[in-house]
């Protein structure tokens, strides 16, 4: 799996996860839209958002997430602190985005690996169920390919009539 070189160099720092569709473009032999890289500390945070300062420009900031543009490259820090790499990939509505490059090695959570090869998303709950009905679903079935089945579409739509209940 070939990784631009900026990514590389911020993945040389200690507690730092890349995650997610980066991952699956690149398994399904596409060019990733985007790198996110996830940190288990603040000094890891500090020290990658200097480093993408110093080698390229600040394009956005949103919500917990700094974007930058290096080599033609969009990177994305996720500024919330994660206490563990299993801890990021739960963090995926779907079971193939929860793939990751940790220390050099490829893990995900079991079946993530199977799902993006066979284009299925497996749904595994999310804090945004909306933006997963509305966002998601459509960009991995109309752009990616991907199919999912009834079982998946209605547990997305109970958790979403769950949050308006609870909310």
């Amino acid at each position: 799996m070939v990784l631009p070189a900026i990514v590389k160099e911020c993945l040389a720092f200690e507690g730092i996860i890349l995650a997610g569709g980066a991952l699956r473009s690149l398994m399904d032999g596409k060019r990733p839209r985007d790198y996110d890289l996830f940190c288990f500390n603040q000094e890891t945070v500090n020290l990658v958002l200097l480093l993408l300062e110093k080698k390229g420009r600040t394009i956005g900031e949103q919500g917990g997430t700094k974007k930058f543009i290096v080599d033609d490259r969009e990177i994305e820090v996720i500024t919330e602190i994660f206490s563990s790499p299993n801890k990021v990939l739960e963090s995926f509505d779907f079971r193939c985005s929860q793939v990751g490059i940790y220390k050099e090695c490829v893990i995900s959570i079991p079946g993530a690996l199977d799902d993006i090869k066979e284009k299925i998303l497996t749904y595994c709950g999310t804090n945004f169920p909306e933006h997963t009905w509305k966002s998601r679903i459509p960009k991995f079935v109309c752009e990616y390919g991907y199919s999912i089945s009834a079982h998946d579409v209605m547990a997305v739509l109970k958790d979403i009539g769950n949050k308006k209940v609870c909310n």
